[in-house]
């Protein structure tokens, strides 16, 4: 997939207008996420992803959750004036917990108990961010739904050695995220 190279253009001070705007989203995309305890085996923890869900389209009638999603803005436009805008999301990824076996390989176990706290299988999100940049001018009128973001971010592995206190490798954390593309399509009422 293609995206327009004018939505995806970085403008140089975008970054600090962007920061203050961070500090209240952050309370959004990362609430429900994790709570306290910080433990997976905490009731309140077992279902995490409660805001602003979106799920494949196929996915949709069995848990109820959306495949789109429709954002509103209110913005009071200048002439000349261009929109800036950061599509932040967690990005679901799955950590599985595999032990050092005495041959050098690597076994995926339920659990790895070390001397200071337990390694479990866990969902973790991943915060990603998709930027788009564009004239006013040109989200408004008959080109108004021509213009599109897209993304697709393809499926990772990382690997996260677990070491003892004299740093002897007793496993390793594997980190798996599949792939993920979607649209974003601004446009002006």
């Amino acid at each position: 997939m293609a995206a327009d190279p004018d939505l995806l253009a970085s403008p140089g001070t975008l970054d600090d207008a962007l920061d203050h705007a961070r500090t209240v989203a952050d309370a959004v995309l990362f609430e429900g996420y994790v709570l306290y305890p910080y433990r997976a085996s905490s009731a309140k923890n077992r279902m995490r992803w409660q805001f602003g869900v979106l799920v494949p389209p196929a996915c949709t009638a069995q848990g109820g959750e959306y495949a789109e999603q429709r954002t509103d803005i209110l913005l009071e436009p200048r002439t000349g004036d261009r929109l800036h805008a950061e599509l932040r999301f967690l990005h679901v990824r799955r950590r599985t917990v595999e032990r050092l076996d005495p041959d050098g390989t690597y076994t995926e176990v339920p659990e790895l108990e070390l001397p200071d706290r337990v390694l479990v299988p866990w969902d973790e999100g991943h915060e990603e961010r998709i930027r788009l940049h564009a004239p006013l001018a040109e989200l408004a009128g008959e080109q108004a739904h021509t213009r599109t973001v897209t993304f697709d971010l393809p499926p990772a592995v990382e690997h996260e050695p677990v070491r003892d206190a004299e740093g002897r490798t007793l496993g390793r954390l594997v980190r798996r995220r599949a792939r993920l593309a979607g649209e974003i399509r601004p446009y002006v009422e």
